[in-house]
């Protein structure tokens, strides 16, 4: 009997080539237009949002009218679909293949981001010091936080899998983000933003594990009121910080660095969980899963979300101030649809990968300073220890396909104690037994008397 609470749904397998309205979110050898055209939503809604952001600081985040009435609105949603978008497409990977994917990928943009700021500090940049070099590994740069966020919540997935009751277990991470606002904790390494965001992250992972009826393309009668409920939400919540404070739809800051009150800021977050959730079902309901013009951008994403971060940060070190907010009406739609359509073409996630670590030299190194390390506990010495089988050691772990042979390797180097090996090294020599026996006498040695 299936659980009326979203929590548990039927699943079916349907073909991308099946007539009828119920397209699948699952589509196999083909990439998932549904899901694209969310992501080339939300990443439109990401530029945008980073354009219109001088209008908000410049005017104390009160003053801002029309314009900080568009930042509430999109940074109220944006980002926790985004999130709940990533969850649904992870996967459970090894640490080591996360580090060489996502955290590779932050440490290269964070380098970046110190490059920028060293090449335009002649402009207006930040002078670069030693504090800004500390900051460099403990701050994510301009935007930069989602990396290290991401490559936290997946090391997480384990934990995750193993849940055995995940709508309860999302209830209790909904209200221990809530509550994360009354601590001191910030914007170091991200972790204010990892704990606060983790709700959705594990709310699209559990969907697709468990099949919830949140990700479903069919409509259903319930739908309605959900809608209601999360637009009146949202038009509340966008109301309640365009009046207060716009630092409280960011989920990074504490409630006392908005100056809300800690029950205030605590019910503030529970609603905006309630309605983010409510806005996920509708756009899983609203967006097609034909071809968009969103379509490209969510497939390159990634591109489009690391490079419009630089454009940005040197127009706004290049261009006055003044000039940028007088003329933000027309720059930053411009800027948001130059940074799709331009970054939708120029594939930065290939440039990565050629500039990643292979895989095969990153796994077997780590193998090869293992079997090593065991063979020197183990106190034996493995064949070839000296100069040249360090050689070639180094050239078996270089070479490609390595894990075959620094396992064989291994094999020879730390032989197993098998049980006729034991038994081998028990049993004496010939050599023992002979010099162990009593000489014999002459008698013994003499031929019989009948031998020819």
């Amino acid at each position: 009997m299936p659980n009326p609470v979203w929590s548990l749904g039927l699943r079916r397998t349907v073909h991308a080539t099946d007539p009828g309205p119920r397209v699948p979110l699952t589509v196999m050898n083909s990439r998932n237009l549904k899901i694209d055209n969310l992501k080339g939503l939300m990443i439109a809604c990401v530029v945008l949002g980073h354009a219109i952001d001088i209008i908000p600081e410049s005017s104390g985040w009160r003053d801002g009218g029309g314009w900080s009435a568009l930042y509430s609105a999109i940074y109220l949603f944006h980002m926790p679909v985004f999130v709940f978008i990533s969850g649904y497409l992870s996967s459970s990977k090894p640490i080591t293949e996360l580090a060489r994917g996502i955290l590779f990928t932050y440490v290269v943009a964070q380098v970046a981001y110190f490059v920028f700021n060293v090449a335009l500090s002649p402009f207006g940049a930040p002078l670069v010091g030693i504090m800004t070099v500390i900051n460099l590994g403990m701050y994510p740069g301009y935007g930069l936080w989602y990396l290290l966020s991401l490559f936290l919540w997946r090391s997480a997935i384990p934990l995750l899998t193993s849940s055995r009751y995940p709508l309860l277990m999302l209830l209790l991470l909904c209200g221990y983000a809530a509550c994360i606002g009354t601590t001191r904790l910030d914007g170091t390494l991200s972790l204010s933003r990892t704990f606060t965001f983790l709700p959705f992250f594990a709310a699209g992972y559990w969907s697709k594990l468990n099949g919830w009826k949140i990700t479903e393309s069919p409509f259903r009668l319930p739908d309605v009121g959900v809608g209601v409920l999360a637009l009146g939400t949202s038009v509340f919540l966008t109301g309640y910080a365009y009046r207060n404070s716009l630092l409280l739809l960011h989920l990074n800051f504490p409630f006392h660095m908005t100056e809300t009150h800690i029950s205030a800021g605590c019910l503030f977050r529970l609603g905006m969980f309630l309605a983010d959730f409510g806005i996920i079902r509708l756009l899983f309901l609203i967006v097609p899963s034909s071809p968009t013009l969103f379509t490209r951008c969510g497939a390159r994403s990634l591109s489009i979300y690391l490079g419009h971060l630089y454009v940005l940060y040197l127009l706004r070190i290049l261009l006055p101030g003044s000039i940028w907010t007088s003329q933000l009406w027309w720059l930053a739609p411009l800027f948001t649809v130059s940074s799709c359509a331009v970054f939708a073409y120029f594939d930065v996630e290939r440039i990565l990968q050629r500039l990643r670590p292979t895989r095969g030299a990153f796994s077997g190194w780590i193998q090869l300073r293992f079997g090593v390390l065991k063979s020197r506990f183990l106190r034996q010495v493995p064949r070839g220890s000296g100069r040249a089988g360090r050689r070639r050691r180094y050239r078996c772990a270089t070479r490609a396909g390595p894990r075959r042979r620094i396992q064989s390797h291994a094999r020879r180097a730390v032989p197993a104690r098998t049980a006729s090996s034991r038994l081998r090294d028990r049993r004496p020599s010939t050599r023992a037994l002979r010099a162990a026996a009593p000489p014999a006498s002459p008698a013994e040695t003499s031929p019989p008397p009948d031998a020819p």
